[in-house]
């Protein structure tokens, strides 16, 4: 008897334990596996949840129940609230149900339409699916407002469709409430870039979009992107309206990174981005000293006799810097450390070839420099002649179409500043004919009325590359673009208003709007051709 005990409680306690175990699981979320994937996304229960809308609300709590299990992700920057909260609200989830916590320190204004945006803070469990934009609203009045602006925001400078801009309308017409007071409403754009305030009141509003990516509901000038209607938006009148509102982002500053004065002669000035453009990074110092621009660095060459030799630069932001080199350095790169390149343009036949060194040039020997043609090293030719400007060389020779040169510069062949001793150095190149590269020719169609005064920006661009770039202030004059590889390009043209040699974008405390951009596609040019090109100036 005693064992037959044993025997039923050793078989009962596992069945026990196993049931148990399914109880537990099926009580708690978790992934069903099997069938098709899910791709629906959440749903709010409206009869289990708190009314929506809802008119004269006087509660602390909003209660929205979904038809599933919900995650709650990042919250506090993904839900928005129009007029935004002064006391930073809770959020929680209890079972299915997301808990909208209003602070007890809240002060909700009387007689006002809320708005809040769930963003796409809610996903399902399993697949991740955001119920997006869900929006809940309430009166503290006897109604709801009523009027409601759609709108567009579109990129400056390509016109396509941009996400998530914020959108703000400001009853505070002053020019610092966008940097100092919380917006009167808010919306956010979607993929393609639509944005609707709904629930507004009648009244008076400047309409402001940017990028908030700090989420603080105020322009950041100097990171944000920015756009602003040039009129007084009145809901009234623009009730059902679509605005479209371009928004630009002006090129960041530039800042100066790194000053290297220890060679003998050099101040080396290294930027955080490309300081060749003079607009972006200004650099003020002895008019008799040597300045040479390459990307993010500038080389500024002096003599001792040119000793003290103060520096300045300033960036877009107006942030200087200012240096002063008092003593004499005796040191020199190694050859190593030198760099000596080649155009980045098309090497022409017949024409001469320079390459530039990165550290100055002062002769040539021309008997320790050998050509070798097509890889026939069995006849060794010589330059015909040469020419240096500083760090420059350019190689006289009668190069030939298609040929593969490889220019040998045997150790000491170049004489460099200060004495550094040159190892041996080789180039190849291949020059091409005028025949395999192409030409465009732009002409302007102007209102010469009203554009002889302006200055335009040309920027030659292949892709997102800028390959060439010019300052017209006469558009009536044809402009040519010689040697040219085949291949697409576009134009990119920028109306400079205020001749700073940059685009700018837009300004809202001097009420101007970005610079106006036209882009135009080329298209494809061919082998020795020249594409003629009109462009209508609107």
């Amino acid at each position: 008897m005693h064992q037959t005990k044993n025997i039923l409680k050793s078989a009962i306690l596992p069945w026990l334990f196993a049931s148990a175990m399914l109880l537990f699981q099926c009580a708690s979320p978790g992934s069903i596996q099997g069938g098709p994937k899910d791709e629906n996304p959440p749903r709010v229960d409206s009869l289990a949840s708190s009314p929506n809308p809802s008119l004269r609300f006087d509660g602390r709590e909003i209660v929205l129940y979904f038809n599933e299990w919900v995650q709650l992700e990042d919250p506090y920057q993904q839900i928005f609230i129009s007029p935004p909260f002064t006391e930073r609200p809770n959020y929680k989830l209890k079972g299915r149900s997301l808990i909208i916590e209003i602070d007890e320190e809240e002060e909700l204004t009387p007689n006002t339409t809320y708005i809040i945006n769930l963003g796409k803070a809610i996903v399902d469990l399993n697949e991740s699916n955001p119920l997006p934009d869900y929006q809940y609203v309430f009166s503290t009045g006897d109604f709801l407002d009523s009027l409601s602006i759609n709108g567009k925001a579109i990129d400056q400078i390509t016109g396509e469709p941009l996400e998530n801009i914020s959108m703000m309308l400001f009853d505070n017409l002053s020019d610092t409430a966008i940097t100092t007071v919380s917006p009167s409403y808010f919306a956010r754009s979607n993929a393609e870039g639509e944005f609707k305030f709904q629930y507004l009141r009648p009244g008076e509003f400047q309409l402001i979009g940017f990028l908030d990516e700090n989420q603080d509901f105020k322009y950041d000038a100097d990171t944000e992107s920015f756009g602003f209607s040039n009129t007084i938006v009145n809901t009234l009148h623009h009730h059902d309206t679509t605005i479209t509102l371009p928004i630009s982002l002006g090129r960041p500053p530039i800042y100066l990174d790194d000053v290297d004065t220890s060679y003998h002669g050099l101040i080396q000035l290294t930027f955080t981005e490309d300081a060749t453009d003079t607009a972006m990074m200004s650099i003020r110092t002895s008019d008799s000293v040597r300045l040479i621009r390459d990307q993010k660095v500038a080389n500024i060459w002096y003599e001792d006799s040119q000793l003290p030799l103060e520096v300045i630069t300033r960036n877009t932001a107006g942030i200087s810097d200012t240096m002063t080199v008092n003593i004499v350095k005796q040191s020199a790169p190694a050859f190593e450390d030198i760099k000596i390149s080649k155009p980045s343009t098309p090497i022409l036949a017949h024409q001469p070839i320079r390459l530039t060194s990165t550290w100055p040039i002062v002769d040539l020997d021309v008997n320790n420099i050998e050509i070798v043609k097509n890889k026939n090293e069995d006849d060794i030719l010589r330059l015909d002649s040469f020419h240096i400007d500083f760090n420059q060389m350019d190689l006289y020779y009668p190069w030939q179409v298609d040929s593969n040169y490889l220019i040998q510069f045997l150790p000491q062949s170049i004489t460099f500043k200060d004495s550094v001793v040159q190892d041996s150095l080789s180039i190849s190149l291949k020059p091409v004919s005028t025949e395999s590269l192409s030409s465009i020719i732009i002409n302007f169609l102007v209102d010469s009325s009203q554009y002889t005064t302006n200055q335009w920006i040309v920027e030659l661009m292949q892709k997102d590359k800028q390959l060439q770039r010019f300052i017209i202030n006469d558009l009536e004059k044809p402009l040519r673009i010689n040697h040219l590889k085949p291949g697409e390009y576009q134009l990119r043209l920028t109306k400079d208003e205020n001749k700073n040699g940059i685009w700018d974008a837009a300004r809202f405390y001097e009420k101007k709007q970005a610079e106006e951009l036209l882009n135009i596609d080329i298209g494809t040019i061919r082998v020795n051709w020249i594409q003629e090109t009109e462009i209508k100036i609107p």
